[in-house]
């Protein structure tokens, strides 16, 4: 496991063993040795056993082979409320395991960084906060415009970010925005977009809280 802060430096990189249909739950102190205040990239990166190589050889398209591993991050708020999210992204600009050919070429291999938008609608008269955190997965700097929309597309609010690889950022909207969509009752409820994602599955995660309740957390 590698442990990235969120300007994409390296904090620490630890390796853990997997028993056989077992699991693993980490915190971050299991990892950077202490409990950290800042976010950040985890990149996971697993190590089949050997009878599984050899089988692996078997296959008719290895260069086709991709593994999907479960993995979840949990947040928790200064009241102990746990927030689950689920996301899976390829680690950019290196890749491990394969003939060094293939290893350069879909180590380079550019990202498409296609517009993106959220079909999520987010009430905007039950909305207190919003913050959208934005990361760069690629092995390239990208500039992507963090925006909120209504339902139809057009554009409510927006910040350009610029993010150089392995970096995150948290974008937090103006609660005063919040309040102007909710007195002038225009659109009652607006989703979240970005100009373009970084790399091909950099979906942000969006923090939201309703009410007085707790912040929940979704991916895209």
């Amino acid at each position: 496991m590698w442990l990235y802060d969120s300007r994409g430096s390296l904090l620490a990189h630890r390796t853990f063993s997997i028993p056989a249909f077992g699991q693993l739950y980490l915190e971050i102190r299991d990892i950077a040795g202490e409990d950290l205040d800042s976010e950040g990239m985890i990149v996971v990166d697993v190590v089949p056993p050997k009878a599984t190589k050899h089988n692996l050889k078997t296959l008719p398209n290895i260069q086709a082979l991709t593994v999907q591993t479960p993995f979840w991050v949990s947040y928790r708020d200064d009241d102990d409320n746990y927030m689950y999210v689920h996301s899976i992204e390829v680690y950019r600009g290196r890749v491990f395991g394969a003939v060094w050919p293939v290893n350069q070429m879909l180590a380079r291999a550019p990202q498409a960084r296609e517009p993106w938008e959220s079909w999520r609608l987010l009430d905007v008269n039950l909305l207190d906060e919003l913050q959208v955190v934005v990361m760069n997965h690629s092995a390239t700097t990208g500039t992507t415009r963090v925006k909120v929309i209504s339902p139809d597309g057009g554009e409510l609010w927006s910040h350009e970010v610029t993010l150089n690889s392995r970096e995150s950022r948290r974008v937090v909207v103006p609660t005063e925005k919040i309040e102007e969509w909710r007195k002038t009752g225009t659109h009652e409820s607006v989703r979240v977009a970005l100009s373009s994602i970084l790399s091909d599955n950099g979906k942000p995660y969006v923090l939201l809280r309703y009410g007085d309740g707790p912040l929940s957390m979704h991916h895209g």
